[in-house]
């Protein structure tokens, strides 16, 4: 796990292997059922880093930096392993965790890149397609930025090796007042290319896609046809899905296939 402190303008770098293991050992374990005492005190499940101190994660390495870091990210699979770090002044620094699996130490935690974003980057999303380049691996070559300070969203993709990037596409647009959260949504058999965004101040969360929908079967959005294009607004190569009024101040979003 990767843990920002703006205040301290500081990126921690911690072990949750202890953690994993123990929970591991208990559920799937040899030893007897360790449910049968639920609450709130030390020794009750699920029980306090105090009381079974061998689960406690490890700080692996505590980097300090030379602007306030706003939003973080990690790659979820493969063999390049990195964090993504961005800080308010508008830079993503892209830092090695060597073999996660294996185990990071110290040494690993080294920046290997920075890519110019824009400023006071508060959300990264995993980018789950992308309709300029289906080669990539999204997951962990491309990441959605919402830029509350410029009030735009960018994909930033990443070079194969990990330690390079570059912005490949810009979303903007006069309704975005106050971009806090982003969000991809899921494609499987079909894709439909669409992301979400949480408007802080404007209250509201919005939808916009920016690549064809295809659909699985066929239907009125065929693959051999291209699928259904974009009907861009506003000079964008985006459609505008409309948006969905809160009564409140939205801060963050999550999206799936299934509910």
């Amino acid at each position: 796990a990767v843990v920002i402190s703006k205040s301290e303008k500081k990126a921690a770098f911690i072990d949750l292997k202890p953690l994993f293991s123990y929970v591991n050992g208990v559920y799937f374990g040899t030893g007897p059922t360790e449910f049968t005492n639920l609450g709130q005190a030390d020794d009750q499940w699920p029980y306090t880093f105090a009381n079974k101190p061998q689960q406690t994660p490890t700080v692996i390495s505590t980097v300090t930096l030379d602007d306030r870091p706003t939003a973080v990210k990690t790659t979820l699979f493969g063999s390049v392993h990195r964090a993504w770090i961005g800080t308010e002044a508008g830079s993503l620094r892209i830092y090695g965790l060597g073999d996660v699996p294996t185990g990071t130490v110290a040494a690993d935690v080294v920046e290997k890149g920075r890519v110019a974003i824009g400023k006071n980057p508060t959300s990264f999303a995993m980018s789950k397609i992308d309709p300029d380049n289906k080669t990539i691996e999204p997951l962990n070559q491309q990441v959605l930025v919402a830029s509350r300070g410029d009030r735009k969203i960018q994909w930033v993709r990443f070079a194969s090796d990990g330690n390079s990037g570059s912005v490949v596409r810009n979303l903007q647009d006069s309704r975005i007042v106050d971009p806090i959260a982003v969000e991809d949504a899921d494609n499987f058999a079909s894709d439909n290319m669409t992301l979400s965004v949480a408007d802080y101040t404007g209250k509201v969360v919005s939808n916009y896609r920016y690549g064809s929908v295809i659909f699985a079967g066929g239907g009125a959005c065929p693959a051999s046809t291209g699928g259904c294009p974009v009907q861009g607004t506003s000079g964008m190569n985006m459609e505008f899905g409309g948006s969905f009024t809160m009564e409140g101040r939205p801060f963050t979003l999550r999206s799936a296939n299934v509910p």
